[in-house]
C-alpha cells in the first residue's frame, strides 16, 4: 500500500469518528472551505451547512460501519468510494441502511481535506 493510500485510510477513519461524535472542530479540519457536498436528499451543502447540521444535532448517527472501500490516488487528490451501513437521523427523518459515499480528498499544504462529497442511499 502506498503512503498516500494509507494516509487516506487514516483520514477516512478520523472523519467517521468525527461524524459519530459530532466533533465539529475535527470536521472543520477535515473539510475544505469550498466543499461541494450532495447530501442524501439531493441538495447541495456547503462546509458551513454541513458543520451546522452536526453542531445543532440535526444530523446524528448511532453507528456508521464501513463495509467496503475503494481508493484511487490521482497525484495530489484521492477519490474514495465507500459503502457504509448506518443508522441515525437527519432532522426528524430516520436514516437507516446502506449508503455509498464518494469523496474527493485534495492535498492542502501537508494535509488532506475533503473537497467534494456525494452521498446516495443504496436500495
Amino acid at each position: 500500500m502506498r503512503d498516500s493510500e494509507a494516509e487516506i485510510i487514516k483520514m477516512e477513519e478520523r472523519l467517521r469518528k468525527a461524524q459519530l461524535t459530532n466533533n465539529v472542530e475535527e470536521l472543520d479540519r477535515l473539510i475544505a472551505d469550498d466543499l461541494i457536498c450532495t447530501f442524501i436528499d439531493g441538495l447541495l451543502y456547503t462546509k458551513q451547512q454541513d458543520l451546522d447540521t452536526h453542531k445543532s444535532g440535526t444530523l446524528k448517527f448511532e453507528y456508521i460501519t464501513p463495509l467496503e472501500q475503494k481508493i484511487k490516488i490521482l497525484g495530489e487528490t484521492a477519490v474514495v468510494n465507500i459503502l457504509m451501513d448506518m443508522k441515525g437521523k437527519s432532522a426528524e427523518s430516520p436514516i437507516e441502511g446502506k449508503v455509498r459515499y464518494t469523496r474527493v480528498w485534495a492535498r492542502d499544504n501537508d494535509s488532506w481535506k475533503i473537497a467534494v462529497a456525494h452521498i446516495s442511499l443504496v436500495k
